[in-house]
């Protein structure tokens, strides 16, 4: 009997998403590459994204929010009204890297996974984020049959 197992990403290690998040303005978003999932056909994915702002005096409830644009197409995705918020990383110190756990992204879309995605990062810590050291990753899953 073939026994299915969870597969994590190409090679179990994550692939970085092209975003520019170093020197991010708060009050400011920025957009990743577009993900086709119709090659892999991942059954979901792993998003985590780190940040840190720059010194000074955080501003009031200071997060970074990270949404899911999916898009069946490729080119025509959700305006900011309809993005599906994946999670926000709760800023409490300025100048300290802070982090998203790994979230899974196809809870947001009824279990399924949309054929192309994104994401969106929006800096609302009340200064930009650092010049170096911010970033975004994914991990695919998938299923194999042994």
């Amino acid at each position: 009997m073939a026994t299915v197992s969870e597969l994590y990403g190409p090679i179990a290690a994550a692939t970085a998403l092209t975003i520019t998040l170093n020197s991010l303005a708060s009050g400011s978003y920025a957009d990743s590459n577009v993900i086709v999932n119709t090659t892999d056909k991942a059954l979901d994915a792993l998003i985590q994204v780190w940040a840190t702002t720059a010194s000074g005096t955080l501003g009031s409830n200071p997060n970074v929010s990270v949404y899911v644009m999916g898009s069946a197409d490729g080119t025509n995705f959700p305006d900011a009204g309809n993005l599906r918020l994946l999670d926000s990383i709760t800023i409490t110190t300025a100048a300290v890297l802070a982090a998203i756990d790994p979230t899974a992204i196809a809870q947001l879309y009824g279990g399924q996974m949309p054929p192309n995605w994104k994401i969106r990062v929006y800096n609302n810590s009340g200064l930009a984020l650092g010049t170096t050291g911010n970033g975004a990753t994914y991990t695919e899953i998938q299923n194999t049959v042994a």
